[in-house]
């Protein structure tokens, strides 16, 4: 993903080419030819797609100063005790694994909207595309969970596959709508469960966005390595609610039926898109650059991570949301 943010032409020009190619594939015809010396019908349209202003359009780009910084890392903003130096230090090495990938210094909007969040002021943040508005306003928010994350007390998660088991809507879901412990996800925790943050968007696609960076942010291998280190194996938990959101909506008595057929259901197939994507990139591993297989690994926990999302009772620390979702 790098390359295309660096470079926005490689980035069109990968674009125009996919389409291109979709083109060339899904409107095949069989007047074509393996010489380039010989004129043909598809040389002629792909000639015709290649000119600017029928299938595409030349980028325009606009060059933009770079934002302020105090050439601070995380690791040298002065907090000045706004967090206890066991909290700050243990932020700093949970942030610089996976939010701030790189030792690349904080721009001042972002360094300042952290420590005024932190210091209790309500924030806004209006800055421009490419500034970073995502850290800014993320990393006050880890850093607020954090003061209570290093005093948890060792968890010791156990989940099962009940979906695989075979077990009915009555060992599922108990009179009052809660999993029953032999379908818990996230058994043998500790803390307290609840949702300690909520993040609103207006528009699915920002979520689905979010919820890629947050998994990075959350859920990478060097993150998941901190949790059992340094947070006595808890894990920071986070989730979507919208209207892609399988099996949403209060679990009764009544009701458990249905819902454990449609949560049955959705858990399967699940299962059965992971296993086909893991084949998928196992066939084609040698083909990935490792920018290719970052995006790989986190969008594999993407597909797996929709197994706790069908479980609404299992409470998330975070949770991103729309806002006619929220009543």
């Amino acid at each position: 993903m790098s390359k295309h943010l660096i470079n926005p032409i490689y980035s069109f020009e990968t674009i125009k080419e996919n389409f291109l190619l979709y083109v060339k594939t899904a409107f095949g015809t069989r007047y074509k030819s393996d010489d380039p010396e010989i004129d043909t019908f598809e040389k002629r349209r792909e000639e015709l797609l290649n000119k600017d202003g029928v299938f595409y359009r030349e980028p325009w780009l606009e060059p933009i100063l770079s934002y302020a910084t105090n050439g601070n890392t995380i690791d040298k903003v002065d907090f000045d005790n706004l967090l206890e130096k066991n909290v700050k230090d243990k932020f700093v090495s949970f942030a610089k694994k996976g939010i701030l990938r790189g030792d690349f210094p904080l721009y001042a909007h972002q360094e300042t909207m952290l420590k005024n969040a932190l210091s209790g002021q309500n924030c806004i943040i209006t800055s421009g595309t490419g500034s970073g508005k995502t850290e800014a306003f993320l990393l006050p928010l880890f850093a607020q969970i954090m003061k209570e994350a290093v005093n948890w007390s060792q968890s010791n998660y156990r989940s099962t596959e009940w979906w695989k088991n075979g077990l009915n809507a009555t060992q599922t879901f108990d009179d009052e709508g809660k999993l029953t412990e032999d379908a818990l996800q996230r058994s043998g925790e500790k803390r307290e469960a609840a949702v300690r943050a909520m993040v609103i968007y207006p528009m699915n696609a920002l979520v689905e966005d979010q919820m890629t960076r947050l998994r990075v942010a959350l859920d990478s291998d060097k993150v998941l390595k901190f949790f059992d280190e340094e947070l006595n194996g808890n894990r920071i938990f986070f989730g979507r609610y919208n209207g892609s959101t399988p099996i949403a909506g209060k679990v009764t008595k009544e009701n458990r039926y249905y819902k454990h057929k449609l949560l049955e259901k959705a858990m399967k197939a699940i299962d059965e898109n992971t296993d086909k994507l893991a084949r998928y990139f196992e066939l084609k591993k040698d083909d990935f650059s490792e920018d290719d297989k970052i995006e790989k690994r986190s969008f594999s926990k993407d597909i797996k991570a929709q197994r706790e999302e069908c479980h609404q009772k299992c409470v998330r620390d975070l949770i991103c949301s729309k806002p006619h979702r929220i009543s």
